[in-house]
C-alpha cells in the first residue's frame, strides 16, 4: 500500500485519499462529541449528578470548540493542515482517555475541554484540504461527503457504543476510543504532505496563499459582510436538531415516549444520522446542479420544522418512526450549503477563514444544551405534584424541545433574507 501511494504521491488519487483520511479524523470526532449522550445514565450515576449538570459537562465542548474556529481558520490558512490536524488528533485521544480514567467532575469537565479543543481543527482542515489539493467544482460536494462521514462517526456512535456498554463499562469504551484517535493522528502525520500548497498548482495560484496581514485584513473584511452573518446563523439554527435532540437526549425521549429500550432507542435516533449521510452529498449535488444555494436551504428548513413537529409532538406510529428521521436528518442536511456559501462570499485567499467563522457560529448552538437540560429539570420540578410519574417524564422532554422548532422557524426567515451566491465564488 505504501508504494502505491508513493507512486501516486502528485496525483488525484492521492489527494482524495488524503482527504478521505481526515474526513475520518473528523468523523472520529463527531463519534467524541456524541459519546455522552449514549452513555447518559452511567454518567449521571457515576458522577451522580442531575441532567442539567451532565448537559454542562456535554457542553464545555462547544464551549472551547466555537471559540477556537477563528485562530483555527487563520492557523490553517497560514500554516497548513498536516501538523495542526496531528497535534489536534493527539489532544482528543488524551482527553476521551483522561475522562475514561477520572471520577471526579472537574477533571472530567477539563477533559471534555481538551475533546472541543483538538476537534476544533478537524472539518475545517479537512475542507482547507479539499480546496488546495480538489479541483473547485468538487468542494461544495467534498462539503457535504464530509459531513455525512461525520454523521457516519454519530451512527456508529450510537449502534456500537450503545452495544458495547452491555458487555464492557462505558470507561473501557472511551479507552478503545483513544487508541483509535493515536492510529488516525498517525496516518494524518504520514500522509499529508508537509508542504500542502505545493499540490494546489493545477487549481490556484501560489500568489493566493495569504499573509498573516493580509488574513487579519481579511477577518475584518469577512466579519463586517452581512451575508456571511446571516449564513453563519442560518447553519447555527438548522444545525440544533443535531446538537441539541439527536446528539443530546433524543434516545431518552424516545425511549419514554414509547416506552421501548436503550438499544432500539438508540437504532432509530441514529436514523437522523443516517439521513444527514445520505442528504449531506445529495443536497450539494443538488445545489450545485441547479447553481443554487438559496432554493435548497429554504425547501430543507420548511420539510425540517414539519419534521421535527412530527417527531416532538405527534403520535407517530413507532414502525414509521425511523423514517420519519431519515427524512428529517436528509432534509435538515441543508445544512451544509452553509459551507460552501461561505467559500463563496469569503473567496480564495480567505477560505478557511470564511468557514472557521461559519463554523465558530454554527457550533454556538451546542452552547444552548444547558438551556435543554434546565428546561427539563425545571418542569419536572414544577410538575411533579401534577402529572402521573409515566407523564411527567415526556411533558418534560417536550418542554424541554420547544426551542426546537422556534430555532427553525427562525432559520427559515433568516433564509429568505439571504443573498443567492450561484455557487460562485467571489475574488
Amino acid at each position: 500500500m505504501l508504494g502505491v501511494l508513493k507512486g501516486y504521491r502528485n496525483g488525484l488519487l492521492t489527494a482524495w485519499l488524503i482527504v478521505a483520511v481526515s474526513a475520518a479524523f473528523y468523523s472520529y470526532d463527531v463519534l467524541l462529541r456524541i459519546a455522552p449522550s449514549v452513555m447518559k445514565q452511567d454518567l449521571m450515576s457515576h458522577y451522580g449528578i442531575s441532567a442539567a449538570k451532565l448537559s454542562g459537562i456535554t457542553s464545555v465542548y462547544f464551549l472551547i470548540y466555537a471559540p477556537m474556529q477563528l485562530p483555527v481558520g487563520v492557523l490553517m490558512d497560514r500554516y497548513g493542515p498536516k501538523f495542526l490536524l496531528s497535534i489536534s488528533g493527539v489532544i482528543c485521544a488524551l482527553g476521551i482517555a483522561l475522562f475514561a480514567a477520572t471520577s471526579i467532575v472537574s477533571v472530567a469537565v477539563a477533559s471534555r475541554f481538551m475533546v472541543g479543543l483538538g476537534s476544533a481543527f478537524a472539518f475545517v482542515g479537512v475542507l482547507k484540504l479539499a480546496s488546495i489539493m480538489l479541483p473547485p467544482n468538487r468542494f461544495a460536494f467534498v462539503s457535504g461527503l464530509t459531513m455525512a462521514l461525520g454523521m457516519l462517526g454519530a451512527t456508529i456512535g450510537d449502534h456500537l457504543i450503545a452495544n458495547l456498554l452491555l458487555v464492557e463499562g462505558w470507561q473501557a469504551v472511551c479507552l478503545q476510543a483513544a487508541c483509535v484517535g493515536g492510529v488516525l493522528t498517525l496516518l494524518m502525520l504520514y500522509l499529508i504532505p508537509y508542504d500542502v500548497h505545493q499540490h494546489q498548482d493545477q487549481h490556484q495560484d501560489q500568489s493566493e496563499v495569504a499573509s498573516f496581514e493580509e488574513i487579519w485584513q481579511g477577518i475584518l473584511a469577512l466579519a463586517s459582510n452581512p451575508q456571511l452573518w446571516l449564513i453563519a446563523l442560518i447553519g447555527c439554527l438548522s444545525y440544533t436538531p443535531l446538537t441539541l435532540y439527536a446528539e443530546h437526549f433524543g434516545i431518552e425521549f424516545l425511549q419514554v415516549k414509547y416506552g421501548i429500550t436503550h438499544i432500539q432507542a438508540s437504532s432509530i435516533n441514529s436514523c437522523i444520522f443516517m439521513g444527514w449521510m445520505i442528504g449531506g452529498p445529495l443536497v450539494c449535488s443538488i445545489s450545485d446542479y441547479l447553481k443554487s444555494r438559496k432554493i435548497p436551504v429554504l425547501l430543507g428548513l420548511v420539510f425540517s420544522f414539519i419534521a421535527c413537529v412530527l417527531v416532538l409532538y405527534a403520535p407517530v406510529p413507532l414502525f414509521i418512526l425511523p423514517l420519519l428521521m431519515i427524512f428529517f436528518g436528509i432534509m435538515n442536511s441543508v445544512q451544509v450549503i452553509a459551507f460552501p456559501m461561505a467559500r463563496e462570499v469569503g473567496g480564495k485567499k480567505y477560505t478557511a477563514t470564511a468557514i472557521a467563522l461559519t463554523n465558530m457560529i454554527c457550533m454556538l448552538s451546542g452552547l444552548m444544551q444547558g438551556i435543554v437540560g434546565w428546561l427539563y429539570d425545571a418542569t419536572y420540578r414544577v410538575m411533579a405534584g401534577s402529572a402521573s410519574l409515566t407523564e411527567l417524564p415526556l411533558v418534560s422532554y417536550r418542554v424541554a424541545y420547544l426551542p426546537l422548532p422556534i430555532f427553525l422557524i427562525c432559520a427559515i426567515i433568516l433564509a429568505l433574507l439571504v443573498k443567492e451566491t450561484y455557487g460562485l465564488e467571489s475574488d
